[in-house]
């Protein structure tokens, strides 16, 4: 569209530069004879006689020309909203379909008479297809459904603490011996889950869960037990972990950047020291670090230790 203005300008300028060698076309100087018999003299045109002859059509026309460019940049926009609309209503649509579909083929062979889902051990075909099948799904749903899954398999008693007990809605737990350890969640996509509190699963129990690889990242494992969980190379950046329970956890090489650990109790956690704890999460008040102690006394102890340096240096 600017080239076009600019080639006609162009053009413009240079028929006008051209008018003023014919005397026909009326822009140079033109004399004539008046009835009365007297000659008259008409002066070329001046840029002011130019700017009055074009100032209105051009702004007229470059009005227009706006105004249609706003009209067809405001078109455009609702085309695109129109067609994210439907983009995210359709991903919506296929998100529900694959989620209800994958409830209907766990259902069924949680519902088999012969080798029920729950009796099998995790080597076991069925077990095998079931988490391949949860791996894919979790990669592709977004955290509210996703949070529907863990409910799902967490009420199915496929998620359980190994060698702990089950749970379920009510918060309360069952018999370990009622089902084996079936799915389990190594290199699960969870990020940006919510287990809050208000989603049912207050405190919920995945002890000696084996996450490692998990993408955790920006999740809420509010109250979370997690005690002798594998969360090694695990993601929990972001993770909102207070008043969690990592006693005897595993975090080797797992990111905890940014993540909140406040009143988290993480006694004897292996493969991380305090010192890197400190350095990695967002906050850690009255969380019992790896050594036992509570941070700040913590805090105060290597500040007292820092202090000793000195003082002995100075010596």
């Amino acid at each position: 569209m600017l080239i076009w203005i600019i080639v006609g300008v162009a053009i413009l300028l240079i028929c006008i530069r051209l008018g003023y060698r014919w005397s026909w076309t009326g822009f140079g100087e033109t004399s004539y004879t008046k009835a009365s018999g007297n000659q008259e003299v008409e002066p070329k045109k001046t840029l002011w006689n130019w700017l009055d002859l074009l100032i209105v059509p051009a702004m007229l026309g470059l009005g227009a020309v706006w105004f249609s460019a706003q009209q067809e940049e405001r078109q455009m926009m609702v085309e695109e909203r129109r067609a994210n609309a439907v983009q995210e209503a359709e991903d919506q649509r296929a998100q529900a379909e694959a989620l209800q579909s994958y409830i209907n083929e766990i259902a069924k062979l949680l519902l088999a008479e012969e080798d029920p889902l729950r009796e099998l051990t995790p080597e076991k075909a069925p077990v095998v297809v079931a988490r391949a099948r949860t791996l894919s799904l979790l990669d592709r749903l977004d955290p509210e459904r996703k949070r529907s899954v863990i409910l799902f398999l967490y009420e199915s008693q496929l998620i359980r603490s190994a060698g702990g007990s089950v749970l379920s809605l009510s918060g309360e737990r069952g018999d370990s011996s009622i089902t084996p350890s079936v799915i389990k969640l190594f290199y699960a996509n969870l990020r940006g889950m919510s287990l809050a509190p208000e989603t049912y699963l207050r405190g919920v129990d995945m002890e000696a869960a084996d996450l490692t690889g998990a993408d955790l990242s920006d999740t809420i494992l509010y109250e979370a037990d997690l005690d002798d969980a594998i969360l090694k190379e695990a993601d929990l950046k972001g993770a909102n972990l207070r008043v969690a329970s990592l006693q005897t956890t595993d975090l080797s090489e797992a990111n905890l950047r940014g993540a909140k650990l406040d009143y988290a109790t993480l006694t004897d956690a292996k493969g991380i020291t305090n010192e890197e704890l400190e350095q990695q999460a967002a906050s850690l008040e009255g969380a019992t670090m790896p050594n036992g102690q509570k941070y700040e006394d913590w805090l105060k102890d290597k500040e007292g230790r820092s202090e000793d340096k000195k003082d002995s240096g100075g010596s």
